[in-house]
């Protein structure tokens, strides 16, 4: 898939990092941050909500990872759930419309002009992810973190649907996702806080 298809693909369609899913629907600060930006996007734009967290697209973006013609998504999951809370037929084109240049694209890990097949990107995934049956897989520390923290670490080519992951673990579809997020605030927000 090339640029150009990628911004006429459905947002919803995308599948999500490994253990994103999971932690959405199961720590309620997290899924209210998430219902947060969803209403600023539905009152104040799609546009204002990613400038929250993407102030300077040169330094932070959305990462689409492209393996083997499916979309992941490697960075930029809260946001992207936010946005579909706030309108569930996003695609990747809205997105790069309402904040030009917040999109990187890579292809198993490259990026064109950037990288090569030969030093593909790493991808990082949360620390309590068993990463012990995957390739080249390993322990490290995300400096991009402040402060830096601890991380598993993937191949660039690894998909994130993997049947490697446990079954909770494995990304999914955003859009199953979105739901899940609501079903859990439904009953979150229906219950006494803790």
């Amino acid at each position: 898939m090339d640029r150009k298809s990628l911004l006429t693909f459905p947002v919803a369609q995308a599948c999500g990092a490994p253990g994103h899913h999971h932690y959405f629907t199961t720590h309620r600060e997290t899924a209210l941050s998430i219902l947060a930006m969803a209403d600023i996007s539905q009152q104040q734009g799609l546009a204002q909500m990613l400038l929250w967290e993407y102030t300077n697209p040169r330094t932070k973006n959305i990462i689409v990872n492209i393996i083997d013609g499916q979309v992941f998504l490697t960075d930029g999951n809260r946001h992207c759930v936010a946005a579909l809370l706030a309108d569930p037929n996003l695609t990747f084109g809205d997105l790069e419309a309402a904040r030009p240049g917040i999109l990187r694209i890579w292809q198993a890990g490259v990026e064109a002009g950037r990288n090569t097949p030969a030093d593909p990107y790493d991808v990082y995934i949360p620390a309590d992810i068993d990463i012990s049956r995957i390739p080249e897989a390993r322990m490290g520390t995300d400096y991009f973190k402040n402060p830096p923290a601890p991380t598993a670490i993937v191949p660039g080519s690894f998909r994130a649907d993997s049947p490697l992951l446990s079954e909770m673990d494995r990304g999914r579809p955003l859009e199953e996702t979105v739901q899940a997020v609501k079903d859990f605030l439904r009953k979150e927000l229906h219950s006494p806080a803790p």
